[in-house]
């Protein structure tokens, strides 16, 4: 039995039929699923059609394939958009889809991915919105399928593809530039590993230099210089937060010359933060004030005006290292707490900060339905640690064997030739990849912006594909099945 879920397809018309199956069954699915706006226009879209000089240049240029700023008020051109976008996601998804069954993932493995990806509404919400992550989606799934064929080819082609994805997922939202870091990662130990570095160190900076030359050549012609404004927005609502924790003992640095009209408001709202918190840690509603914590950030620099710059941000956290270090934590864990709240009845938050609405409380089925999305987030989150941890240690001793190869000292070599296991099989390589990704695009969120639903649909497909992968290698230490595959 164990070794029957163990069994890849083994023809490509089998690898084509599960593709071909798993879009329609997303085909499906689509036409039932909520949207995230009632309309196609969303609260950023506007800043994308405007093409607003915080924004990256990538998704701005796809608009204007359809006409720009004239897309405001003319419907047919939005349904366009939104068809294109699901043309998009299907088609990445099949691409996907093909990539995995013929890198010989266990069918159980495709089924359940199958299954996780295309059940989370949440993930779905924004094809037909005039965001980025819908394509953000899309490019997500094309670099999982050229990890996979990378991992199981080793053809540069493929390393390349990977890095092309990755940089324009990064071109399209900033917020997205682990992949390409992620990739280099994987390209430099294949560097170091195999001492070939001409081909690969070509399919890493060719791709990503001509994205970025695109990105910025297109920007440049829309627009003299480029806005930090979303950076500082977030780094004015993590340094408040910092100083709302950090009570005790503040400097009043932060408040001097032109700061000093934000220390009355700072009062005002650490005394709101403190009390909302101190409130639902005593009834023990702790997922439920990370999901406030990252709503605070968020009210913050609609409540204060002008921002102070990103200076001061830096400023705040340099001083106080220990509490900024736990506010990214907080930001952290709250992306395995969102659906908690949902199960409440009663407003979630008060004061002037925060618009909070009382929403009617949910029948007896969706509240069901809810705990168990609530309660599979978390056993995701608990899952995820516990993949980090076990690629964590097998990464630390690929690099301690990497640096053995560099560092002629004779302890390297005595604790690398301890400890180093058996080379990563391309399964082990492609999981261990996603959870770095995932980890490091979590991270990423964690520090520089507020972690919401909306931002947890790209590091989703990679948390799930990584801890399947994980469940695979325990699978086949408990049953002893030697994988018919080529080592790493």
């Amino acid at each position: 039995m164990m070794t029957l879920l163990l069994t890849p397809f083994t023809t490509p018309r089998q690898c084509l039929l599960f593709a071909v199956l798993s879009v329609a069954v997303m085909i499906v699915l689509l036409w039932f699923y909520p949207n995230y706006a009632p309309s196609l226009l969303g609260f950023d879209s506007f800043e994308y059609i405007e093409f607003h000089t915080h924004r990256s240049a990538l998704y701005p240029a796809f608009l204007d394939l359809f006409g720009g700023d004239t897309l405001y008020n003319y419907q047919p051109k939005l349904d366009l958009i939104a068809t294109t976008q699901i043309i998009i996601f299907l088609l990445a998804l099949a691409a996907m889809m093909v990539a995995l069954a013929h890198a010989r993932l266990p069918i159980s493995v495709l089924v359940v991915f199958l299954v996780a990806l295309t059940s989370n509404y949440h993930l779905h919400a924004y094809h037909k919105t005039l965001l980025a992550e819908s394509l953000g989606l899309s490019l997500l799934c094309l670099l999982i399928g050229c990890l996979a064929l990378w991992f199981h080819k080793r053809s540069y082609w493929w390393l390349a593809s990977a890095m092309l994805v990755a940089s324009i997922s990064f071109g399209l939202r900033p917020n997205m530039v682990a992949m390409p870091i992620g990739v280099a990662i994987v390209g430099l130990f294949h560097i170091i590993n195999t001492r070939h570095w001409r081909k690969p160190l070509i399919a890493l900076v060719v791709p990503f230099v001509l994205v970025a030359g695109v990105e910025s050549a297109y920007f440049y012609a829309h627009h003299p210089s480029r806005s930090h404004e979303l950076l500082q927005r977030h780094m004015f609502g993590k340094a408040a937060l910092v100083l709302a924790i950090h009570e005790e003992g503040q400097s009043d640095q932060f408040y001097q010359g032109e700061f000093a009209r934000l220390k009355p408001f700072m009062a005002r709202f650490g005394g709101s933060f403190r009390a909302n918190r101190d409130h639902y840690w005593a009834n023990g509603d702790g997922c439920v004030w990370l999901n406030m914590h990252a709503e605070y950030e968020g009210a913050l620099y609609w409540n204060f005006n002008p921002i102070p710059d990103i200076d001061w941000g830096w400023r705040v956290f340099s001083a106080y290292p220990l509490t900024t270090a736990q506010v990214i934590a907080q930001h952290y864990i709250n992306f395995f707490c969102m659906s908690i709240p949902i199960l409440r009845d009663q407003p979630l938050a008060s004061g002037e900060f925060l618009q909070v609405q009382s929403l009617p409380p949910p029948s007896p089925l969706k509240r069901f339905f809810l705990q168990l999305i609530a309660y599979a987030f978390i056993a995701l989150g608990i899952a995820f640690f516990i993949s980090k941890f076990y690629y964590g240690i097998r990464w630390g001793i690929m690099l301690l064997t990497a640096l053995r190869r560099l560092v002629p000292w004779r302890g390297m070599a005595f604790l690398s030739s301890r400890f180093t296991p058996p080379p990563l099989t391309p399964l082990e390589s492609l999981g261990s990849t996603c959870i770095m990704l995932a980890f490091g695009y979590n991270l990423f969120i964690s520090i520089f912006s507020v972690s919401i639903t909306r931002f947890l649909i790209i590091s989703y497909p990679l948390m799930v594909l990584g801890i399947l992968l994980v469940a695979v290698v325990f699978l086949k230490e408990i049953t002893h099945t030697t994988p018919h595959l080529p080592a790493s």
